[in-house]
């Protein structure tokens, strides 16, 4: 892909270049193969100061459905028999 780990970010669930603005999904830079890392106990986290999405508003994807009662739970749909 050509990114470079030192250059990059994750913007809206993608990886940008900050020097080349080209970015990327996860699952095009793992390319389907399964990663597992396990995070040392001293791993550096974001200060709180600046987190991005924690106490924001964000709005509810389908709350008229819910309200109005016209979104259907996984209970509520019928699978005909196979």
């Amino acid at each position: 892909m050509g990114l470079r780990s030192r250059n990059a970010f994750v913007k809206d669930g993608m990886v940008v270049d900050r020097k080349t603005s080209q970015s990327a999904s996860f699952g095009d830079l793992t390319q389907g193969e399964k990663i597992v890392e396990t995070i040392a106990d001293n791993a550096k986290v974001t200060p709180v100061s600046e987190w991005k999405i924690c106490g924001t508003s964000v709005a509810k994807v389908g709350a008229r459905d819910l309200v109005t009662g016209k979104h259907q739970y996984t209970s509520d749909l019928h699978v005909p028999e196979c």
